[in-house]
């Protein structure tokens, strides 16, 4: 009687089917990203996507929450389409590119006098604000494309690429005509005032909610509290309701994250806020203040974590052993190929990961 010998091609089949069930049960986590964040320290931070930790890149110090470290002020970040990080480093006069994962400087992309917000267009292409009173587009390579000015914009706080594709910016109270206007992404033609009711006194930070919605951070909301969060039509622009009243003193940036919630920048604070992004309840100090050395945040953005999913390195692990195990046995016959439940969203805030945000 002949014995089997359970070689690496058995054993290569049994960890596939593990992985596989293992998928089946424990699908990917569409919520595993991280929170970065930009501020006065010359620093971009890195917090863990779920728990508000500091998740530091390997190679800066400990105690801190650095992921990479930029020659100027870090004043807006945003991920491109290649899945790497944009940083406007204000003192420089440039816009950064880093490495998503090492958070290591790969280099100029661009030019820029003072910049600041950044934010990607469905075309790939970058806009960026610059000293206060213009936007410059630049194509994905980083050639100069176009500017988007008016004579009444000349106190810009933030842009963000809206469902639509249009460009959408505030304008503060400080000089020029305060509210949220638009512009034609493509042709730069100014598209005027966004908000049709409910006046904006001071706006800065805005996002498009994923349902469709229009949130505005403005320091004089209608209730007379010193700082909240306005909520608009994300079509018409009508003013709906307070969605946020905390009194918060300033609010330079604010996102849906993953989960679906509301993350604001607490600039005065050095800390983030965690808002229920259904009723506008504060949930949590997501990231208490100075936590990893974080300094008057001013951009927020979620991108890819610093540790792979479990579930997914095993899925890569019992692949990488399937696609030996085929090899000798086929040499060269069709691989197979599976995709993601979630897709393979770009984080790049500026779509606010890919769902129908602003």
């Amino acid at each position: 009687m002949s014995t089997r010998r359970v070689g690496a091609i058995p054993i290569a089949v049994l960890i596939l089917r593990i992985t596989t069930l293992m998928a089946l049960i424990m699908p990917p986590n569409c919520n595993a990203f991280d929170l970065f964040v930009d501020g006065l320290s010359g620093t971009v931070n890195r917090y863990d996507g779920s728990t508000g930790a500091p998740a530091p890149s390997a190679n800066q110090p400990s105690g801190t929450a650095y992921f990479a470290v930029v020659p100027g002020i870090a004043q807006g970040i945003a991920f491109g389409s290649d899945n790497e990080l944009y940083v406007s480093s204000y003192g420089d006069n440039a816009v950064l590119r880093f490495d998503s994962a090492s958070g290591q400087l790969l280099g100029k992309f661009a030019a820029v006098t003072n910049p600041s917000h950044l934010a990607f267009g469905k075309d790939g292409s970058l806009f960026a604000l610059s000293g206060g009173s213009v936007v410059l587009r630049f194509s994905a390579q980083g050639k100069f494309l176009q500017s988007f000015s008016s004579p009444e914009l000349t106190d810009l706080r933030m842009l963000k690429i809206g469902a639509n594709g249009n460009l959408y910016v505030t304008n503060g109270a400080s000089r020029g005509h305060p509210g949220l206007f638009g512009f034609d992404a493509s042709t730069g033609s100014f598209l005027g005032d966004f908000i049709t009711s409910g006046a904006l006194a001071n706006p800065s930070g805005f996002a498009f909610g994923p349902d469709g919605d229009l949130y505005v951070a403005d320091s004089n909301p209608q209730n007379g509290n010193p700082f909240g969060i306005l909520r608009y039509n994300g079509q018409t622009g009508a003013f709906k309701s307070l969605f946020v009243g905390a009194g918060v003193v300033s609010i330079p940036d604010l996102v849906f994250g993953p989960d679906g919630n509301i993350y604001i920048a607490g600039n005065n604070n050095n800390n983030i806020l965690r808002y229920d992004g259904d009723t506008g309840v504060l949930i949590d100090e997501f990231v208490p203040p100075e936590s990893g050395r974080l300094d008057a945040p001013l951009s927020l953005v979620f991108g890819p974590p610093s540790v792979p999913e479990p579930v997914s390195s095993l899925l890569f692990f019992g692949g990488l052993l399937l696609v030996v195990h085929l090899f000798r046995r086929s040499h060269g016959r069709e691989a197979m190929t599976a995709s993601s439940s979630c897709g393979s969203p770009a984080p790049n805030q500026s779509t606010e990961l890919k769902s129908n945000l602003g």
